[in-house]
C-alpha cells in the first residue's frame, strides 16, 4: 500500500545516493509514513533537514532552494497534503531539485486519480499511490519508479516485479487498483466539479450558523481555498475563542453517526493533536479542537448536509456547557 511505497521510497533513495550524499529534504507536516522513514535513515547516519510550510502545509519553495546542495539525496515532498488538501506546485519543485541532482520523490496518495501527473512531463524519481483513497482495495498501492533509475533489490524471494520485490502479487488487489484508477480518471471532471459544490455549501454552513465564524479572525479554515483538493475541507476551532475539547468533539461526533477526524483518516480515532496542525502554525494545537471533513465519489449534498448539521449542533452544544 502507500505506506510500504513511502517506505521503499525513502530507503531505496538513500541506497542509491551512497554515502557522498547524505542529506533528507522533508517536511514536518508529511505523512508518518514518510516521517518515519526519514527519521530512521537519520539514525543511521543522514541528516533530516525540516522545510517550514505555510498555512496549508505546501512547503516553502524559497527556503528549498536554500537547502539543495550537493550533499542532498532525496526530496520528498507531498503533492496534497492529506490533512489540508494544500496542492504542491509538482511540476516546478520537481524541476528545481533535478537541477540540484537529488533524487525527488512525491507522496502522491492523496492526488493520484483526482489531479493530473503525467510523470514524463514532470521529473519525479519515485511517486507512491494508494488504491483505497480511489475507492479501490485496501491494502493495495504502487511505487512509480522513473525509467532508467536502478533500484536495489526491496526484498528477496522469487523473482517478481522484474526481480525488485519478491513474493507472490496479489492479483486480485491489483486489477481492483486499475480498475479503480480508471474509473477515477474516467471521472475525474465531474468528482472534482462535485467536490467544489459540496466544499462551497459546508463553508457556508459553517458560516452561516456558529456564532462569530464569519467575522472571528481566531478560527480558522486551514488552507487557501484556491490552491487545495476541494474534497477535504479542515477547520480550527482556537482554544482562545472556541474552549472545546476536541477528543470529547470527535467521540460525540462518532456517537451521533458522524465519521470526521483530528487530522488524517488515517489517525481517525486518535485524540492526539495533529502534527500537521503543529506544523502550519497553531501554537494552542493541544488545546484546540480541529475537524477535517473530507467528501468521497459517492458523497451526496443531502449527506453533507446532515453531517454539517451534527457538527453545528455538537459545537454549539459543547460552547454552551463551557459557558
Amino acid at each position: 500500500g502507500g505506506t510500504e511505497a513511502d517506505n521503499a521510497a525513502v530507503r531505496l533513495a538513500c541506497m542509491i545516493a551512497g554515502e557522498q550524499r547524505y542529506e533528507i529534504i522533508t517536511p514536518p507536516a508529511e505523512h508518518h509514513a514518510v516521517l518515519a522513514a526519514c527519521e530512521r535513515e537519520e539514525e543511521q547516519g543522514r541528516t533530516l533537514r525540516l522545510l517550514p510550510v505555510n498555512e496549508g502545509a505546501v512547503p516553502d519553495t524559497d527556503t528549498l532552494d536554500r537547502l539543495l546542495s550537493p550533499a542532498t539525496a532525496l526530496t520528498t515532498l507531498m503533492h496534497v497534503n492529506n490533512e489540508t488538501g494544500g496542492i504542491l506546485p509538482l511540476a516546478d519543485v520537481a524541476g528545481r531539485v533535478r537541477e540540484s541532482g537529488a533524487l525527488f520523490h512525491t507522496d502522491a496518495v492523496q492526488s493520484a486519480g483526482k489531479l493530473t501527473i503525467d510523470v514524463r512531463a514532470v521529473p519525479v524519481d519515485l511517486l507512491s499511490m494508494s488504491a483505497h483513497k480511489i475507492h479501490g482495495p485496501k491494502g493495495v498501492g504502487a511505487l512509480y519508479v522513473r525509467s532508467g533509475l536502478r533500484i536495489p533489490q526491496l526484498q528477496t524471494g522469487g523473482g517478481q516485479e522484474r526481480g525488485r520485490r519478491g513474493g507472490t502479487e496479489n492479483v486480485a488487489g491489483i486489477v481492483g487498483f486499475g480498475a479503480a484508477a480508471r474509473l477515477a480518471l474516467e471521472e475525474r471532471e465531474s468528482r472534482i466539479g462535485r467536490w467544489r459544490d459540496l466544499h462551497a455549501i459546508a463553508l457556508r454552513m459553517l458560516q452561516d450558523a456558529l456564532p462569530g465564524l464569519r467575522f472571528n479572525p481566531g478560527l480558522r479554515f486551514n488552507g487557501d481555498s484556491g490552491q487545495v483538493l476541494p474534497n477535504i475541507l479542515s477547520v480550527t476551532f482556537p482554544a482562545e475563542h472556541y474552549a472545546l475539547d476536541g477528543g470529547a468533539l470527535l467521540m460525540n461526533c462518532d456517537m451521533a453517526g458522524l465519521a470526521v477526524s483530528g487530522g488524517s483518516a488515517c489517525a481517525a480515532g486518535s485524540i492526539e493533536p495533529s502534527h500537521v496542525i503543529r506544523a502550519i502554525g497553531h501554537a494552542d494545537a493541544e488545546d484546540a479542537a480541529t475537524v477535517r471533513i473530507s467528501f468521497g465519489a459517492e458523497t451526496m449534498e443531502e449527506e453533507v448536509r446532515e453531517g454539517l448539521t451534527i457538527l453545528i449542533d455538537m459545537v454549539n452544544a459543547m460552547r454552551e456547557r463551557t459557558h
